[in-house]
């Protein structure tokens, strides 16, 4: 099969849904390595094909394109770095405390040098395949927003802070925390931060938030 075959007229075909199976994972794992190693343009699906270890019919068994099996990468391994942007379920936690973990969690998510290369290899391919971008920005950004928007709306049912838009407020808080650091690393101007000037750098942005939207559990 010829590189030209390796891509589609539509990049928003549809994956079949063959389920999660060690196959699929299998060839999922060999893909995230050679699209790390050689970017997405660079890989092609006979280097997929041996790093996964299984035959060139097998992957288009799951994934009918290149374009497609990126797209579900892109969607799996968003969906597993979901849970640092999930907030504390525990209601008797602070809203200062329950940011704070939140925000230091989610830093050390997003700023992994394969986080920041797969940030990196979707803005250069979104242009050509909306559709990834579109599934990296629902599978990431848009579901912390959901869930931490659902966690503030609740809290303020509580009476334990005022918002006029729970969604707003945790765009806010996510741009607070991580816009500067993801640009830097993205832009490579940033070395790796210790622990604590992670931290230190989270406090100050849950300060900062808090002075927006002022919570009426915190002691500070």
């Amino acid at each position: 099969m010829t590189a030209q075959s390796e891509t589609v007229t539509d990049p928003a075909l549809p994956v079949p849904d063959l389920g999660e199976t060690a196959k699929k994972r299998q060839i999922l794992d060999g893909a995230r390595r050679i699209f790390l190693e050689n970017g997405f343009d660079g890989a092609s699906m006979n280097d997929i094909t041996r790093a996964a270890g299984v035959s060139k019919g097998t992957i288009y068994a799951y994934f009918p394109s290149k374009e497609a099996l990126f797209e579900e990468l892109i969607r799996q391994d968003k969906r597993e770095q979901a849970e640092s942007m999930t907030p504390i379920t525990d209601e008797n936690v602070l809203i200062r405390e329950m940011l704070e973990v939140l925000g230091l969690r989610m830093l050390k998510a997003l700023l992994t040098p394969e986080s920041i290369a797969r940030i990196r290899l979707v803005m250069g391919i979104s242009p050509r395949f909306p559709s990834i971008g579109r599934t990296f920005y629902e599978t990431g950004y848009a579901y912390g927003v959901e869930k931490l928007g659902a966690c503030f709306a609740r809290k303020q049912a509580q009476g334990l802070i005022d918002l006029d838009d729970a969604q707003e407020a945790a765009r806010v808080f996510f741009d607070l925390s991580f816009s500067r650091p993801v640009r830097f690393a993205l832009l490579g101007v940033m070395p790796a931060m210790s622990e604590a000037e992670l931290t230190a750098m989270t406090k100050k942005a849950v300060a900062a938030f808090l002075k927006i939207y002022p919570a009426k559990d915190d002691p500070v």
